[in-house]
């Protein structure tokens, strides 16, 4: 299994359904667990963000071993740089427009656990966060069982969504 480093787009994308939702009456409908996690202020966004970045990050760069040196790590890291990859050090959300599609953002989400999820041991303290995303899609589908794949939205979303792709949301609308 090979590991990418998830774009800003993809972490607007997130953070876009999630705001979306929280401030539409759906939120009224979703356990309040579910929609306090969604309802970000403009600095929860942004610290969200780099802290989804940040995992992604660690996973690809590291695979998230505790048993790496602080040097082994600054090793692997300067790799990653010398090739070009910056460590992310700040973020600042940038709305998506459109209205995020269920289907479209379980693609996402399935798209950030692949990449950040090392040998299955989880996304971290990402987790609540992507958790109530998955339950607020599969609420609105009405069947939390759905293969994701069959709900619209899904097989139209770009794996791995790039800066071309900041439209997504107005393509895979249902």
């Amino acid at each position: 299994m090979s590991y990418a480093l998830v774009s800003t787009t993809l972490v607007d994308a997130l953070i876009t359904a999630a705001r979306r939702w929280s401030a539409s009456p759906l939120a009224l409908e979703l356990p309040p667990a579910v929609a306090h996690r969604l309802d970000l202020t403009d600095d929860e966004a942004d610290r969200l963000g780099l802290l989804l970045l940040l995992t992604n990050w660690n996973t690809v760069v590291t695979g998230n071993d505790p048993g790496l040196s602080p040097e082994e790590v600054a090793e692997l890291e300067q790799e990653w740089i010398d090739d070009g990859d910056l460590k992310p050090v700040a973020y600042s959300f940038e709305e998506l427009p459109g209205d995020p599609a269920p289907g479209s953002v379980l693609a996402l989400t399935r798209c950030y656990r692949y990449q950040t999820d090392w040998e299955g041991e989880g996304i971290g303290r990402t987790a609540p966060f992507v958790e109530a995303l998955e339950a607020a899609a599969h609420h609105q589908v009405g069947d939390s069982s759905a293969d994701p794949r069959s709900i619209p939205g899904y097989a139209e979303t770009p794996w791995q969504p790039g800066a071309d792709d900041r439209d997504l949301f107005l393509r895979t609308a249902t």
